[in-house]
């Protein structure tokens, strides 16, 4: 294959695993990003695009119909499913309607309504957890752990007062919500899929639940297993999805988000000899795989 590697940093590590690199614009500033890479494809007859960031993913998704058009494959889900899954409130929304939410969480609207909820949660939980909706890399998750509030790694305290400070900052109706408590340790699943049905599963036990590049172990959880089988019948996914989850109290597995692109550290699937990319490029050519969740 021909690589043509794109990234807004000049210094982009990837750049040295290409065979061509060039720098765009943020996926977020969507008119001039894509013209660039509709300019791209014509300048460099490329067939397969795969986004490996949110913004990517979704401005792409938007002119899907203008790709195919110029016989170039993008390798990623419906523009509908995509802004779904870009928030965890409307992913939420989603998974309770299909019963696959087992979990006590409450969308907040106001400051009054964080206490009222906070209030209804500590009956059930010592700690509970109060986050953004569509942050990424742990950005904006608090702790609330008897009554005081700490970042999400526990070494930093903050007020309630900065909770407040923020919802006031941010009055958007969709953007925050509370949650109880999980049970560590964090779950990272590289999801392939093809029309709704799953086609490889790798299950990465984080070593530490705080922070994703300190190592993973690869195991294989059948409750897990089932409920992926489920999110890529119930969203109808093609192509490769990352996904986090955790365990409730009652040993159920609960699904934390689920990325429209491929995992920030999805080389440790590739190192472990999972050949993930080659089994997407596949089946976007037309190709057939074997399925295999070993």
């Amino acid at each position: 294959f021909f690589i043509l590697g794109v990234d807004v940093d000049s210094n982009a590590i990837g750049k040295y695993f290409c065979d061509e690199f060039r720098i765009v614009m943020s996926g977020k500033k969507k008119k001039e990003y894509k013209d660039q890479i509709l300019n791209l494809i014509n300048d460099f007859k490329i067939q397969i695009i795969i986004p490996t960031s949110d913004e990517e993913a979704i401005t792409l998704s938007e002119i899907k119909n203008e790709i195919k058009k110029r016989k170039c494959i993008l390798a990623s889900g419906e523009e509908s499913i995509l802004k779904i899954l870009n928030n965890k409130i409307k992913t939420y929304d989603f998974l309770e309607r299909k019963s696959l939410c087992d979990f006590r969480w409450r969308k907040i609207l106001s400051y009054d309504d964080f206490k009222k909820f906070s209030k209804q949660l500590f009956e059930f939980n010592e700690t509970y957890i109060f986050k953004s909706a569509d942050d990424r890399g742990s950005r904006n998750i608090f702790f609330i752990k008897s009554k005081k509030v700490y970042n999400h790694i526990e070494n930093s305290k903050y007020s309630l007062d900065d909770i407040k400070d923020l919802l006031q900052k941010n009055k958007n109706a969709s953007k925050f919500f509370i949650m109880e408590e999980l049970c560590k340790p964090v779950y990272d699943i590289d999801m392939l899929t093809w029309e709704g049905e799953l086609f490889r599963c790798i299950q990465r036990k984080r070593i530490h639940s705080d922070f994703p590049n300190e190592g993973h172990e690869i195991v294989k959880n059948k409750l897990i297993l089932k409920f992926c089988k489920r999110i890529a019948k119930e969203f109808n996914l093609s192509g490769l999805y990352d996904c986090d989850f955790m365990f409730n109290k009652k040993n159920k597995p609960v699904l934390l988000e689920i990325n429209p692109r491929q995992s920030g550290s999805i080389a440790i699937s590739l190192v472990a000899g999972f050949k993930l990319i080659d089994d997407l490029v596949q089946l976007l050519l037309g190709n057939k795989i074997k399925k295999s969740q070993k």
